[in-house]
């Protein structure tokens, strides 16, 4: 087992990867697996849970119980939030997200540190905005009256990322606006 800075435990890239629900690591519903291979050497890397059906909507599920209190705390807080993230990505760097990445995807190490890098600066960017949320007025056709459109949290998003830059492609689909 990997261990971090803090009490969180992850396996190894070597033991079987879980699928992440509900805050906790766990089998897909039916145990089935695949394997994944270094793309450049077809080595095998470590099995991997195959997430079905049911494992998708209990994701879905989870996401929207969470989205509650998300949508409901303060700007402040999401923004704590996100530059923790990005905080808990860097350190990533210094642990086990090189070997993993570099041997999933074939890449050089300093590709990695590229991609974790940017990702952490797209979060650090998205908890920038968090703070300043704006509204904007348009002009109605009823003489008097006035439009205010707010931006608010939209709701929970699936988003299936591909195997070339999983990191960036995840929090880029999961957190910039439009």
């Amino acid at each position: 087992m990997a261990t971090t800075n803090e009490t969180e435990v992850r396996p190894s890239i070597h033991e079987p990867q879980h699928l992440f629900l509900g805050g906790t690591a766990t089998p897909s519903a039916d145990g089935s697996t695949f394997p994944v291979v270094n793309p450049m050497t077809g080595a095998k890397l470590y099995d991997c849970a195959a997430a079905t059906l049911d494992d998708c909507s209990r994701a879905i599920s989870f996401a929207t119980a969470a989205f509650g209190p998300w949508s409901r705390s303060s700007p402040s807080s999401r923004r704590r939030i996100f530059l923790r993230a990005a905080d808990i990505l860097e350190r990533y760097l210094h642990e086990d997200a090189p070997e993993i990445l570099s041997s999933e995807v074939s890449a050089t190490r300093g590709w990695v540190r590229v991609n974790i890098l940017g990702t952490a600066g797209t979060i650090r960017e998205v908890a920038s905005m968090a703070t300043h949320i704006k509204g904007e007025i348009i002009p109605a056709e009823r003489p008097g009256m006035t439009i205010l459109v707010e931006r608010e949290p939209m709701g929970v998003v699936l988003a299936i990322s591909p195997w070339n830059a999983p990191v960036s492609l995840s929090v880029s689909l999961g957190t910039l606006p439009g």
